[in-house]
C-alpha cells in the first residue's frame, strides 16, 4: 500500500484534499483538509495572470497559449482560424481626450466583444 493525496468537491462546492498514509499493521491514517479558499485564490490568480485588468478580455499571454495549443493540434490535422482585431487611431483618442476617454474607449469595445 502507498501514500495517496486526491482532491474531492463535495456536493456544496467546496473543495477537500484527502491524504492517506499507510501504516504499520496495515490500513491508513486519512487526513481531509479543506483547500476550497486555495483553489478559489489559484484560479483567481490564473485569471489575473491571462486576462487584461480593464477590459477583463484575454490577454497576450492567454492568445500566445491558445495559439500553441491551436497549432500543435493544426498539425495533427485540425483545423484552425486566428481572428485578428486592432482599434485604428486608437493613439490620437487617448493623447487627445485623455487616458480615462481612452479607458471608457476600451471597455466599450470590449462589452460589444462579448
Amino acid at each position: 500500500r502507498e501514500a495517496h493525496v486526491y482532491e474531492r468537491t463535495r456536493p456544496n462546492g467546496t473543495v477537500v484534499e484527502v491524504r492517506g498514509m499507510p501504516i504499520e499493521g496495515g490500513g491508513f491514517v486519512t487526513t481531509y483538509f479543506d483547500v476550497t479558499e486555495q483553489r478559489r485564490d489559484q484560479a483567481t490568480i490564473a485569471h489575473m495572470a491571462h486576462h487584461d485588468a480593464l477590459t477583463d478580455l484575454p490577454n497576450r499571454m492567454l492568445f500566445s497559449d491558445r495559439l500553441q495549443s491551436a497549432v500543435a493540434l493544426a498539425r495533427r490535422g485540425a483545423l484552425m482560424a486566428v481572428h485578428y482585431l486592432d482599434l485604428d487611431k486608437f493613439k490620437p483618442v487617448n493623447d487627445g481626450f485623455g487616458h480615462k476617454a481612452g479607458d471608457r474607449l476600451l471597455i466599450d469595445a470590449a462589452t460589444r466583444l462579448r
